[in-house]
């Protein structure tokens, strides 16, 4: 690496397509908001114009997914060395993802606006004290 940079310095040779797309498919990582299909179909574009062998590109590519759809995709019981495969995989994955955001298993999980809000008994306790007479006989 050390050689190709001081090569490049020297003689001005800029890197090799191949080079490019190598280190752009080891960069790669699925954006927050983007869906499987999405993330597939931009990192498949790179897989195209590469000379990775499959296995490897398929490597690549799940180690880039966000953490979740990782998680679930890797306890299936099969080894995902090919595209075909990792996408039916992805999108039975993606799709236990989503619905897990949807139905939270732990139903105890407030936010901290509902932990720290007083409940409607003592909010309505408190409006009563509030409007009886200073005095009474």
């Amino acid at each position: 690496e050390l050689l190709l940079g001081y090569l490049q310095k020297e003689f001005g040779q800029k890197p090799s397509e191949a080079l490019v797309i190598a280190e752009a498919m080891k960069a790669w990582r699925q954006k927050p908001k983007q869906t499987f299909k999405e993330a597939y179909d931009e990192f498949y574009e790179l897989y195209d114009k590469s000379s990775k062998p499959e296995p490897e590109a398929v490597d690549l590519f799940i180690s880039g997914l966000q953490r979740q759809l990782r998680d679930e995709i890797y306890p299936k019981n099969t080894d995902p060395r090919s595209f075909s495969a990792i996408k039916d995989i992805g999108f039975d994955a993606e799709v236990i993802v989503m619905r897990a955001r949807k139905h939270p298993l732990d139903e105890e999980e407030e936010s901290d606006a509902e932990m720290t809000r007083p409940s409607k008994a003592a909010r309505y306790e408190i409006r009563a004290v509030g409007q009886q007479p200073l005095s009474t006989p």
